[in-house]
């Protein structure tokens, strides 16, 4: 099966689950293909939408679903995301991405960190973590805000205008976390020291 008839499968599988994301998940197919084409024109398409269209792939399944799908590929949970659920759609779609439609490896890391982010990011993680925070159908005030600072940022010639944006919303999200007293994973707290570090 080539990459194109992959791509076919995963939407055609994802549209029969009829998931309430799908304005989202196309969402962040069409944002992450403009991020592409801006910042990163070498990535093929393929990658792009494979990784959009996996992203949330099991984002609507209950606890027990991630469980046994990570527990069939031998994905041991670790401390964070035990206790913290919203987590685990990223391991379980990472889980199927791999080892039932067997996507390229960068891929599969793409939809592992698009929900937390982590330290040295490839290309192709940045845009689907950025592009699943500011699609055009995210309404929250953060993801408006992030998108508003990403535009004025590229309008502006930023040097770096999707790592500015990664940073500003790793900010806001961490600020939230802290405000609700709930769990940050080391990932993401990992990826704000990493583009600290690197001078963004």
């Amino acid at each position: 099966m080539d990459f194109t008839d992959k791509l076919t499968t995963i939407k055609n599988d994802l549209y029969a689950k009829k998931p309430s994301r799908i304005n989202h998940i196309e969402g962040v197919a069409e944002c992450a293909l403009e991020l592409k084409r801006r910042h990163f024109p070498e990535i093929p398409d393929f990658k792009i939408l494979q990784a959009a269209y996996m992203h949330d792939f099991t984002k609507e399944y209950d606890i027990q679903a991630h469980i046994e799908i990570l527990n069939k590929y031998n994905m041991p949970l670790d401390g964070y995301e035990e206790i913290t659920p919203k987590l685990l759609h990223s391991k379980s779609a990472y889980a199927i991405a791999a080892y039932e439609y067997k996507l390229d490896e960068d891929v599969c890391l793409a939809v592992l960190y698009h929900t937390t982010g982590r330290e040295n990011m490839t290309p192709l993680e940045k845009i689907i973590y950025l592009a699943d925070y500011i699609e055009k159908n995210r309404t929250y005030v953060t993801c408006t805000d992030v998108r508003d600072t990403y535009e004025l940022l590229v309008e502006k010639q930023h040097k770096k205008p999707m790592e500015e944006a990664i940073l500003y919303s790793l900010d806001l999200t961490i600020g939230e976390l802290i405000e609700k007293k709930l769990i940050i994973h080391k990932d993401t707290i990992q990826a704000r020291n990493y583009l600290i570090k690197e001078g963004i």
